[in-house]
């Protein structure tokens, strides 16, 4: 081979390198423009997913506050709106679960019967939803039936609620107190009188002018929707000038794994230092002293009733 063949196939060599290079470099060129191309549009789908995510976000937290909006409004409209009794001083609040659907089966309620009996009642069905909220309902209205127009006993009412919701298929168990208040003359002195039945709910607590605050602890009875046939009992009590009846659902003392004892100690303690104060003081201050700023786990009902002085005026 001669020395220019020799330096024709070094310099064809080279220039098929630099062609294998610069094919090479174009590739490499194009799989670089290729992946910044699908980095581009990786990067538009997750602009437009972060969109639809904040849509749906907004969407949610829109539909979330109608929900909770349309929750209260229905709850209001099944609790009940206060007589004005004149000489006592009512208040009562209900506070929803801090989760769910702002919807429960806590109530309260109270009213005046025929005879002018003031009649109050607590009660609790399970639950914090729109089927609690629901039994809720047909329990109330089926119970301020049982008691408007008939001379019975708290224990009478609440035996014929039960046998009612048996009959007609309200297949729920619930705690309630019902109490009737009333105001007698004994030796030219007025005295209230109060007369109640428990099934299974919390002991009303009485707060005393004089400081000796107490539990009225009678017996309870069996809750509603176990036995329609089971026996139920009255028990009474003498309320004191200017002392204040508290009536509560479970959820202002129940705390996840503490006894309920603690609970009621807890209450006694919270109650005892707003003694005194005005009813819508007391249920506006002292569901937040028992379960804090976040709420309780539970739905909350409150009915707080406050007898006049001794010296009230008329």
């Amino acid at each position: 081979m001669s020395h220019t063949e020799a330096m024709w196939r070094e310099a064809e060599a080279a220039r098929r390198a630099a062609e294998a290079a610069r094919t090479d470099a174009e590739t490499a060129g194009r799989k670089a423009q290729a992946a910044q191309r699908q980095a581009e549009r990786a990067n538009e789908r997750l602009a437009l997913v972060a969109e639809v995510t904040r849509g749906l976000a907004v969407e949610a937290t829109r539909l979330y506050d109608l929900q909770r909006n349309a929750a209260a409004v229905l709850q209001a409209g099944m609790l009940t709106r206060l007589p004005d009794v004149g000489r006592l001083r009512l208040a009562a609040r209900y506070l929803p679960a801090g989760e769910g659907a702002d919807l429960g089966g806590d109530w309260y309620d109270a009213f005046t019967l025929l005879d002018g009996t003031l009649t109050l009642v607590i009660g609790d069905v399970a639950g914090h939803d729109f089927t609690a909220a629901a039994c809720m309902g047909q329990l109330r209205n089926l119970l301020r039936g049982c008691a408007y127009d008939r001379h019975e006993t708290p224990a009478a009412v609440l035996s014929r609620l039960d046998r009612l919701t048996a009959g007609l298929g309200v297949d729920v168990l619930t705690t309630a107190l019902v109490a009737h208040l009333r105001c007698f003359a004994l030796d030219g002195t007025e005295q209230f009188f109060l007369r109640w039945s428990n099934a299974g709910h919390p002991p009303p607590l009485l707060l005393h002018p004089e400081g000796h605050h107490r539990f009225l602890t009678a017996s309870e009875d069996l809750l509603l929707g176990v036995d329609p046939t089971t026996d139920r009992h009255d028990h009474t009590a003498v309320l004191p000038h200017g002392g204040t009846l508290l009536l509560y659902t479970d959820g202002l003392i129940e705390t996840r794994g503490a006894a309920l004892d603690h609970g009621l100690a807890r209450l006694h303690h919270h109650a005892a230092r707003l003694a005194g104060t005005a009813p819508d003081q007391l249920c506006d201050q002292l569901p937040g002293a028992m379960t804090g700023p976040d709420g309780g786990s539970d739905d909350i009902a409150v009915l707080a009733v406050s007898l006049p002085d001794r010296d009230y005026t008329r």
